[in-house]
Formats: C-alpha cells, sequence, structure tokens
C-alpha cells in the first residue's frame, strides 16, 4: 500500500449555501475542489469557524474511489498563557510601572514573575515583549482526513455541517393610512460564527428546532472523531432588495429562499427584504379586559391601542410571518411597537403598541354575594371617548368559573354588542362618539 505523508490543503471553494435558524446555529454546505494521489494520504482542510459544531461533520466524496478512514478535528489558536508559558526561563524584555523598558527572566507563568537584577517583579502578561511563540498553534481550526485514493485524480467533496454564533430575526415597518396598511418585513442575519460567506445562498428556517442534544463547540483540544458517510456591536449592512422571496413549509417549519446570493462577514449584520405588501385592511379598536372580581369597589381600565388585520391573499398578504418586532408608523411619526410570534397564513394578527390617551373608564362591582358553592356578582362599567374620533371599544370580561347552572345578564344594548368567546369569556363591542360615554352592567350567577 503506497502512503503518502504530506499533507493536502483543500483552499478552493466554489460553490455553498447555507441554512440559518433563528435559534443561534446554521447549516452550511460547501462544495470543494480536491486533488488527490494514489493511496492512503492525510488532506487538511482549514476553512472552518471556530464556532464549529464538531460531531455534526459530514464529507461526502464525489469519486466512489475515495474512501475515508477518519477524520480528526483540531483547534489550538494562540493565546496569552500559552505565549507567556512559551517564554518560561528566557530572557524577555517587560515594562516596568513607570513604563521603562527592563530586561530579565521570566521564572513563573501564574504569577507571571520576572527575574531583574536580582529583584523579582510580578508583572502584566501583557506588559511583556515577547521573544518566542508557542509550537503548534493555529489562527484557525482545521481538519485532516485520513482517506485512500485508488488513483491519483481531482474531484470534488460536498461538506456539510453545522455551527453556532450565526442567527436571524424578523423585524417589521408597519404604515398605517386611513384605511389600510402597508407592511414590510426585513431579515436580520447576524453571523458572529468566526467566518465570511461570501456569495452564499441563503435559507431561513422558521420554527424552533431542538437542540437538546448538539454538541458545543470545542475549543483548544485536539478530537479524533470516527469517519461519517455536523455580541459585540455589529455593522449593518443592506442587501440589494430582492425581485421575490420563495417560501415554504419543510418538516413542521417554515423556509425563506433569498432569490440572490449575499455576503454574510463576520461581525457584520446583514438585513435583506422578505415582503413588501400594500394596502392591507386593517380594524383598530382601544382593548380592555377584566378578570378580576373581587369586592373592591371601584376601580380604573386602561385600553390598549390595538391593530388588527388578516394574513390573507385576499387582504393582500397571506404570507407567513416570521417572528420579530413590529415598528409602527403613522404621518412619519413612531406610533409604538409590538412583538409577533410566528404567524402562519389565514390567521388574525394583533398588535397592542401603546395605551390611549383619550379612552378612559372604570369599573364598579354593585352586587357582591358569595356563599359556600354560590357567586352572585354584578359589575358596572363607565368608559369614556375625549378624543376628537369614533373609537371601537372592546371589553373582555373573563369570569373565573363556569359550569352549567351559570347564569349571565347585561343591559349591553343600542351602541354595544356582546358575544360569548367561550365558556369563561364575554366579548363587549362598543361604537364611541366623541367627547360621549357610555356605562353598562353585566352579572354572573354561579353554582358550584
Amino acid at each position: 500500500m503506497k502512503i503518502i505523508l504530506s499533507i493536502i490543503l483543500i483552499t478552493y471553494l466554489f460553490s455553498n449555501s447555507i441554512t440559518v435558524y433563528n435559534s443561534n446555529f446554521a447549516q452550511v454546505n460547501e462544495t470543494q475542489k480536491i486533488s488527490l494521489k494514489e493511496g492512503r494520504q492525510s488532506v487538511k482542510f482549514s476553512n472552518l469557524p471556530n464556532s464549529l459544531i464538531v460531531n455534526s461533520v459530514s464529507p461526502i466524496f464525489k469519486s466512489s474511489g475515495v474512501h475515508l478512514i477518519s477524520q480528526s478535528y483540531k483547534n489550538n489558536p494562540l493565546d496569552i498563557t500559552k505565549l507567556v508559558e512559551a517564554n518560561l526561563n528566557k530572557e524577555v524584555e517587560f515594562y516596568n510601572i513607570d513604563k521603562k523598558v527592563l530586561k530579565g527572566k521570566l521564572v513563573n507563568v501564574s504569577p507571571t514573575i520576572i527575574k531583574s537584577n536580582g529583584h523579582f517583579y510580578i508583572v502584566a502578561a501583557n506588559s511583556i515583549i515577547y521573544s518566542s511563540l508557542p509550537l503548534n498553534v493555529d489562527n484557525k481550526p482545521y481538519l485532516i482526513w485520513e482517506l485512500n485514493s485508488k488513483k491519483a485524480e481531482n474531484t470534488e467533496v460536498n461538506l456539510r455541517y453545522l455551527i453556532s454564533g450565526i442567527s436571524w430575526s424578523g423585524n417589521y415597518t408597519l404604515t398605517l393610512k386611513e384605511k389600510t396598511l402597508d407592511l414590510k418585513a426585513w431579515a436580520s442575519i447576524v453571523n458572529k460564527s468566526g467566518k465570511s460567506f461570501k456569495d452564499v445562498n441563503v435559507s431561513l428556517i422558521a420554527g424552533r428546532v431542538d437542540r437538546n442534544n448538539f454538541s458545543h463547540p470545542v475549543l483548544y483540544k485536539t478530537r479524533r472523531v470516527n469517519a461519517m458517510p455536523e455580541i459585540e456591536e455589529v455593522e449593518p449592512a443592506i442587501a440589494e432588495e430582492p425581485d421575490a422571496v420563495n417560501s415554504e413549509s419543510i418538516g413542521g417549519y417554515h423556509l425563506y429562499k433569498l432569490p440572490h446570493s449575499v455576503n454574510l462577514l463576520n461581525n457584520q449584520s446583514t438585513q435583506t427584504v422578505l415582503l413588501d405588501a400594500k394596502n392591507i385592511k386593517y380594524y383598530r379598536y382601544a382593548a380592555a379586559e377584566n378578570s378580576d372580581f373581587t369586592n373592591y369597589g371601584e376601580r380604573k381600565l386602561s385600553f390598549a391601542q390595538v391593530i388588527e388585520f388578516k394574513n390573507s391573499k385576499e387582504n393582500n398578504l397571506g404570507e407567513p410571518l416570521p417572528e420579530g418586532l413590529v415598528r409602527v408608523y403613522k404621518e412619519n411619526h413612531y406610533v409604538g411597537n409590538y412583538y409577533i410570534k410566528n404567524r402562519p397564513v389565514n390567521e388574525k394578527v394583533s398588535l397592542k403598541i401603546g395605551k390611549y390617551f383619550d379612552i378612559t373608564g372604570t369599573k364598579t362591582i354593585t352586587k357582591f354575594i358569595v356563599k359556600k358553592k354560590y357567586r352572585d356578582i354584578e359589575t358596572k362599567y363607565n368608559i369614556k371617548n375625549r378624543g376628537d374620533k369614533i373609537i371601537n371599544i372592546r371589553l373582555n370580561e373573563n369570569i373565573p368559573q363556569n359550569n352549567d347552572d351559570t347564569k349571565f345578564n347585561t343591559d349591553c344594548s343600542d351602541i354595544c354588542s356582546f358575544k360569548k368567546i367561550n365558556a369563561f369569556t364575554r366579548e363587549f363591542d362598543i361604537i364611541l362618539k366623541p367627547h360621549s360615554e357610555y356605562t353598562f352592567k353585566t352579572g354572573f350567577e354561579i353554582y358550584y
């Protein structure tokens, strides 16, 4: 058997893609050109990030004549401790507390002690002028493949692996108009993986993937594994707006494919447009809830500003919306924001963007009879609109218990309507004119 002792270094990358998840990891697919000699040999692949998840590495060789025997992973970067150890018992120069350069012998690592002119100095490691570098350190982690090739040939290897330190999130700008809104969604990709990806095809996965069994990156160790047939401030970069982002369901998650290649540089945030929808019809209302039916007397109600729309094609949208922060603007003014979770197609999207200034209200317990296995409670609501526009009010009343013997009553009528949402919740909708108020009562009687 021929054994080639020299290491062949892979340096040519001609195609790659990356799938970024919104939980701080990504899958990388790289195709490499490789020149092999006949026989057994070692191949070094050094274009790897420090955040590599070691046991996820999976090389697949295009040639059937290549047999992978084993692969080793090494990550032994230079650090200050190694630098001090490499100069132990050697003459060095160092700065004293007066910033003068002295000469002496480094006699201890921790603490760092230098003997000079019969005196011993305890110094900071970064105040030493070093004369020697440690051996066997590397700027980048690398893999070494032990493989056997039936013949000398130029072939390809597809390398698939997982990395941490890279993630993406959605964020939105929503512009309110009189009857419709415009919604623009951005994907912000933050790369702190230790590696730059240039001219790479990018896919984004929305959804939480189980990573409980993933290995953490291994640093400062040499590892040999069996062959397998896995924030400081960043400067943002704006990618070109795509013509269209392709989205599809995959394995219970949602996949967004960017239609153009992107540069994802290390320690940089990149933004790209996911969707740009216009003229979406929406409903705006003031929302309050009451779940407290203790005998408190009178209390104030607080009303949230809610923007609600349906994510459907009929409403000029109909795209899966990844979780992210929605910033809302009206007439060039910022009016609030709300963080949404993943929203599939044909579901309502509700955004609570702040509190109403001109909508006030009170709730007052007017009847409170509580006995063993019996409650009879009545509440009076008074709601005021001190603004200059008609406001839609929505009040949800959540009773603490329910059974078949529960009796409900209300005098909600005229500008007020109500419906039962579930066994515990009733929803009251009120259309309140400018500078007006409305009072109504509700009650429930429970035997339990």
